[in-house]
This record gives C-alpha cells, structure tokens and sequence, in this order.
C-alpha cells in the first residue's frame, strides 16, 4: 500500500518535520498547517515530485525556503502562510509552474522579488503581504501572469514600482498593495479603499 495523502493538520503537533518524510515518494498531498513545529522546513521534502498540496501555514516553522523545493514542478497549492520563513524569495519557486496558489505571507523575507515568479502563468493567487523586509519594485515579467486573480502586497513597505496594466485588464479581481508605493489602476489598500495614482512615473 502506497501512502498519498498525509493529513496531520490541528492536531497540536509539536517538534520538527521528520526528514523521512522527504522519502515517502508516493505523497501527493502534505498538509501540517495549524501545529506548533519547530525547525525549518527539510531539504528532503524537495524529493517528493508527486506532490501537489504542500500546507504548511501558522506552524511556526522558521529558517530559509530551500532551494530543493523548486524540482516540485507537479505542486499545484503551496501555502507557508504565517510561519516565520526567512532570507530571500529563491528564484527556483519560478520552476514550479504548476502552481495555481503560492502564499508567503506574514513571514519575514527581505530582497526582491524574484522575476522567474513571471513564469507561473496558472498562478490564480500571489500572496506575498507582511513581509516588511521585501524590497524593490514589481517585476515587469508579472504581466505573464495572465490567470491572476488575487494580488496581496500589502505591509511590505519597501516594494515600489507598477502592477502591469494588462492584469487589471484580465483575470485579476482583487488586488491590495502599498498605495503610495506602487502604481495600479485597479488596487486597493488594505483597509478596502481604492488607490490613488499619482504622478510618479515608477517605470522610468
């Protein structure tokens, strides 16, 4: 019998994720969202290529998003919402082109946006907000991120620049970021009130 499914989710977990786990090659779906562990997030996990769901949101694991996790190219769903993942966005989650909902936020990442983010064409929801430390402007390479729907950028203070025109002219429907940071013709803020252009000429 072959083990697909691994839901251990609520269930007041404590300690680390057991690197065995990266061995169990038949796993299509992770879920270990909502326990109190510890550690960062094992290398190994990057072997699991049948994987689809990957939900490892509010579980306190810290430490760098490896690089390993970018051979998962079958992921569909990767949450690490409200963990306390740091470093940089690293530029391997470009190859995960399967991806439909990619969350990183509320964690602590600093750098820029990684422009291989641009390749994740069936990415319907970005969900980078709360991570005060990201910084530079919006890749120009977002505008191939042709079936985004939710966009959520704010309280990460230092991002600057333009969402692409052509996605408020597509799929997207909600879009919140950093109103006097970031130019948008069709954002609002956090608290639900539409964005004002002004003047600056962020793309210059």
């Amino acid at each position: 019998t072959r083990l697909v499914k691994l839901s251990l989710f609520n269930n007041k977990l404590q300690g680390a994720i057991p690197t065995e786990v990266g061995h169990i090659k038949s796993l299509t779906s992770l879920s270990l969202y909502g326990n109190n562990l510890e550690g960062s997030i094992p290398t190994e996990l990057g072997l699991l290529s049948s994987l689809t769901l990957l939900a490892l949101w509010e579980t306190g694991l810290s430490g760098v998003f490896p690089t390993e996790m970018g051979g998962l190219t079958s992921l569909t769903l990767l949450s690490l919402y409200d963990d306390d993942i740091s470093g940089t966005i690293p530029s391997e989650v470009g190859r995960l082109v399967a991806l439909t909902l990619l969350s990183f936020g509320d964690n602590n990442l600093r750098g820029t946006i990684p422009t291989e983010l641009g390749r994740l064409t069936a990415l319907s929801s970005l969900h980078l907000r709360g991570n005060k430390e990201l910084s530079g402007s919006i890749p120009t390479e977002f505008a191939g991120l042709v079936n985004l729907e939710e966009l959520y950028l704010t309280d990460s203070n230092q991002l600057s620049g333009s969402v692409p025109s052509n996605l408020c002219g597509g799929m997207l429907a909600q879009a919140l970021i950093v109103c006097d940071r970031i130019e948008c013709d069709c954002c609002s803020s956090w608290a639900g009130l539409p964005c004002v252009q002004s003047d600056l000429d962020f793309n210059g």
